[in-house]
Order: C-alpha cells, then sequence, then structure tokens
C-alpha cells in the first residue's frame, strides 16, 4: 500500500479502462467470467510443486513463507509489485499467479472481467477467523472472490506540540494549515486529495456532480498558499524526519515511521469523522493459476491465528480476522489513536472507491483545474 507513484492516476485510469473491455467482451459472449464451473469449487489440495504468489515485497513473515514450504512441500517463487498501477496491470493482463495480491479499490471492475477464481469458503478450515465484514464487504458482495489482507485507513498525522488541539476533521486542514508555514502537506493523488475535500466541504465522495468536483478543487486551490506542496503517499519520511507537521496518510505509515523517528512523542494521528478511504489488499486466485489448489491451501495457511499473527508482527498492518486485528491491537497498545477496528467498514463512504469510466473525465478535470 506504500507503492504508489506519481503517475498513478493516469495509468489505474487506462487500466481501469481494459479492465472494462474485458467485462464488455464476457457480457457479449454470454460468459459469466470467473463463475463458469470450469474455475469454482476450488479445493485445498496440493496440485504441483510451486506456487507462485504476486504480492507486495516483504508483505509475507519468512517464518510463514518457510512453514508453509515445510508443511506442503510446495517452493514459494514470489514476483513483487513495485506499485498499485503495477498491481493492477499484471492482474488485468492475465498472468498465471496462483495468489495475487489485488486491492479493493479495484475488485468491483476486475471482478466482472473474469479475472479471479471464485473461492469456496467450506473448503477453508480457518474461514471462520474472518470477521464479520469481511464475509460480505461492499467490494466484493459475499466475498466470493477475495480473502481479507492487509488493509489501513486514511487519517490526519500531526505532531502535537504544533498542533495541541484538532478536532478530529478534514477541516483542521484548512483551519490549521497557516499555524506551521512549510510543515503542512497534502497527498499528490487526484482521488484522495479531492474525496478529503469533498469531505471538508460536507460533499459526497461518491457520485459527486460536476459542481461538487469544482468546489472541491476550489477548496484545494484555496488552500495551496499554506502548504509545504503535495507529497507522494509515501509519506514515511517526511514524518519520521520531522519534516512534516501534519498531513493526510495511512495508519501503517504513521506505525512505520515511529520506529524509525527520533522524536516519537509528539507524533499523533486522527481518524477524521467525515470518513477515512479505507482500503484493504485481498488475497485472491487468478483465473489462469498454474496450481489453484496450491493457492488455496497458501489461503487457509494464512489465516491460520499463528500465522497471521506472524504477518501482522512483521508488516505493521491490521488484517481483518479475529487473530489479525488481535495482534494489530497489541502492536499499537502504546498508541491508541492508531487502533483500527471494524465498526465503521460499513459505512460506504469510509472506503476509498475505483472510479468508473464515465466518473474518471469528471474527476480528471476538477484536478487539472488544481494542478493548473
Amino acid at each position: 500500500m506504500n507503492g504508489y507513484v506519481s503517475r498513478r492516476t493516469v495509468l489505474r485510469g487506462s487500466l481501469v479502462a481494459a479492465a472494462a473491455g474485458l467485462v464488455a467482451a464476457c457480457g457479449s459472449s454470454g460468459s459469466s467470467g470467473g463463475t463458469s464451473s470450469t474455475t469454482s469449487g476450488i479445493k485445498p489440495e496440493k496440485d504441483g510443486s510451486t506456487l507462485d504468489l504476486f504480492a507486495w515485497e516483504g508483505y509475507f513473515a519468512p517464518s510463514a513463507i518457510s512453514g508453509f514450504e515445510k508443511k506442503y512441500g510446495i517452493t514459494v517463487n514470489q514476483t513483487y509489485t513495485t506499485s498499485d498501477d503495477d498491481e493492477l496491470q499484471k492482474v488485468v493482463a492475465g498472468l498465471p499467479f496462483d495468489v495475487a495480491i489485488a486491492n479493493s479499490e479495484y475488485l468491483p471492475q476486475i471482478i466482472p472481467a473474469g479475472l479471479l477464481r471464485p473461492l469456496d469458503h467450506a473448503y477453508l478450515s480457518n474461514w471462520s477467523q474472518v470477521s464479520a465484514y469481511f464475509n460480505n464487504p461492499y467490494y466484493d458482495p459475499g466475498a466470493k472472490y477475495s480473502v481479507p489482507y492487509a488493509m489501513a485507513p486514511m487519517g490526519l498525522f500531526y505532531r502535537s506540540d504544533v498542533f495541541p488541539d484538532l478536532t478530529g476533521s478534514w477541516s483542521d486542514l484548512w483551519e490549521r494549515a497557516g499555524d506551521a508555514p512549510g510543515r503542512v502537506y497534502m497527498i499528490d493523488d487526484m482521488q484522495v486529495a479531492l474525496s478529503i475535500a469533498l469531505m471538508h466541504l460536507g460533499l459526497p465522495i461518491i457520485n459527486p456532480s460536476q459542481d461538487d468536483l469544482n468546489n472541491a478543487a476550489d477548496a484545494l486551490i484555496a488552500l495551496k498558499p499554506k502548504l509545504a506542496g503535495f507529497a507522494s503517499e509515501n509519506t514515511i519520511q517526511s514524518i519520521a524526519s520531522g519534516q512534516a507537521a501534519m498531513m493526510p496518510t495511512y495508519t501503517g505509515n504513521v506505525y512505520t515511521a515511529l520506529s524509525q523517528a527520533k522524536n516519537p512523542g509528539t507524533m499523533k494521528f486522527e481518524l477524521c469523522k467525515e470518513g477515512q478511504l479505507f482500503n484493504s489488499d485481498t488475497l485472491t486466485i487468478t483465473t489462469k493459476a498454474a496450481n489453484p489448489g496450491n493457492g488455496m491451501l497458501f489461503i487457509d495457511y494464512m489465516l491460520a491465528p499463528e500465522n497471521m499473527t506472524a504477518n501482522v508482527d512483521y508488516t505493521g498492518y491490521p488484517v481483518g480476522t479475529t487473530a489479525g486485528l488481535s495482534s494489530y491491537a497489541k502492536l499499537v497498545k502504546n498508541y491508541p489513536w492508531l487502533s483500527v477496528g471494524t465498526d465503521l467498514l460499513a459505512q460506504p463512504s469510509h472506503w476509498e472507491q475505483g472510479l468508473t469510466e464515465s466518473q474518471r473525465p469528471m474527476w480528471n478535470s476538477a484536478w487539472l483545474k488544481v494542478q493548473a
């Protein structure tokens, strides 16, 4: 989730459009994509000596990977994604990964395109570990194609010695940015920045009108003179170094920065009441997986409490399982403001959602105003 690049918005738009084309092709042929009988009912049975895993580098505890290999005699071959764009591109291209990380934002587009195999929960002995929300998330109703993995909400990082009395609102950015000239940043991402501005104005982030988006752009333009600049979503260094006194970011970035900072005592984080732009990476099995049985074995193994605990302790991100949330709570017990529960997840306004082909030109038009 830290792999964003400046070209993310443009590339993601073209890749989602490619997925939309696949959806159209599937629909025109009368096929139901990944729900066909040839790709359903995958049993967790060894069907080869290797497993091709596509994920972020360092996304699984080495002990969990080696434990899986030893238990099943399966060699895990890892291909590392370098960015969200790379992640989406390889899934849309239909590369034959047995298990692939897919972000919740993209699943509503790529599932109808038949790029992923359905997962039968009855075959997963550890499915009971999955928390209630992720049994039926907005991005994959019925969790038919995805298993939750690392998730993170976006909120507002700040230093309490500079901002001792924030209100838990995105409006704090607009109202307080002038208190720390040169140390307040906005995220350089079209959807994130405009969504934050929409929430600040009390406007919807789901299906906003062009007028709503233009008003959000105007709000960002008004904020610009108070900002040090627009920053990459990989905000760890800016936070840890003390360069940033306030900026939007994900909980995982703040947790990592805490371990690197020389003066972590004044580092704080607030989940803003208007919405958090949650996203969750998920474990999926691609339609063209060479060893889907091995993929199911891997997913079931990682859902086991002891393995999920190892993964959360290693990555520092919460996962929507009983053990995943419990382990994360222990990690951040000294930082209660980093706690992540599941009570907010059921509200669509708290999630970052993928833009449709018709929505994207409206957002692009508003973002061009900000960039200009």
